[in-house]
């Protein structure tokens, strides 16, 4: 499919009502997000839905009165303690939301300075305005990583720490 008239997801509201990755996978569910977000492929889309006990509350409408009026939003705090017939908003998790920014700031660049240990962490610039360090082991990385960016102190949009950059930069990668 061509870039332009892709639209990439991780669900919509037929794949999390067949039990599908949501925000009950937690952290899996924000590797994820950051992945397709992280890409220049397509145009994005992020479900902001409700919680509902799967399967067997799979066929639940939306947070609503007695009347079955549809509740005004009001979010959970996080992905995690969303509870079964309220609004979990996942656009407002702060890893999705950091990474929709990231989006729009890399735009029009290709992904550059691939590193991957094999396993399960990767790294990898979006041309020289962002760089992604995802990893799933078990343990910390640490790598010497070319990041094409060029030398000073960055902003962990997902955590909101401070990295230090340039060219190469060590970093420890963390899930």
């Amino acid at each position: 499919m061509p870039v332009d008239k892709a639209v990439v997801f991780l669900q919509n509201h037929d794949t999390q009502h067949q039990c599908g990755i949501s925000y009950r996978d937690g952290s899996v569910f924000r590797v994820a997000n950051v992945w397709m977000l992280a890409q220049p492929y397509g145009y994005p889309s992020v479900l902001s839905s409700y919680a509902f006990d799967c399967p067997a509350g799979n066929s639940m409408g939306p947070p609503s009165d007695a009347n079955g009026n549809t509740n005004a939003v009001t979010c959970a705090a996080s992905l995690e303690t969303a509870t079964i017939g309220q609004w979990v908003c996942e656009h407002r998790d702060p890893m999705i939301a950091g990474m929709v920014r990231f989006r729009r700031v890399v735009a029009g660049t290709d992904i550059n300075h691939w590193w991957d240990n094999g396993a399960n962490a990767i790294a990898f610039s979006r041309g020289a305005k962002g760089f992604v360090a995802i990893s799933r082991e078990s343990a910390t990385v640490t790598a010497t990583v070319a990041t094409g960016m060029p030398p000073g102190t960055y902003c962990d949009i997902l955590t909101g720490g401070l990295i230090g950059g340039g060219q190469p930069a060590p970093a420890p990668l963390s899930s």
